[in-house]
């Protein structure tokens, strides 16, 4: 009987260790975000780690809700860039929030990711 709620950790463990695996070839770009739910004014804290590539030129890294929006653009140096991008969106308001981090290469948007941030008053 001590089986099955040993699987289930194991089982749990390794769905949230895939989650912050590194990119592999087949993604351009994979998001982290910090946290995911919190208070406002919130601090939130988005790490972009990007496949690297001679194409990438920039980062779109955006907070968007029905009612607030923030961004900003990081250049990119092809296969010369860094890594791993870390940035920060503080007094974020109250809302839903779509945060996307977009990779733009000479040919126009490469790849997307995504995560859902929520704002609590």
């Amino acid at each position: 009987m001590m089986r099955r709620p040993a699987l289930v950790v194991a089982v749990l463990c390794a769905c949230v260790s895939a989650a912050g695996t590194p990119v592999t070839g087949g993604q351009a770009v994979t998001i982290r975000v910090s946290p995911v739910m919190v208070r406002q004014p919130a601090s939130i804290r988005i790490t972009a780690t990007i496949e690297p590539d001679d194409r990438n030129r920039t980062l779109a890294i955006a907070a968007e809700s029905a009612g607030y929006a923030t961004g900003h653009q990081i250049q990119l140096e092809g296969i010369n860039a860094p890594r791993v991008l870390e940035t920060e969106f503080r007094d974020i308001p109250q809302g839903n929030y779509d945060v996307t981090a977009t990779v733009i290469g000479t040919g126009g948007r490469r790849a997307t990711a995504s995560r859902v941030v929520v704002v609590m008053r």
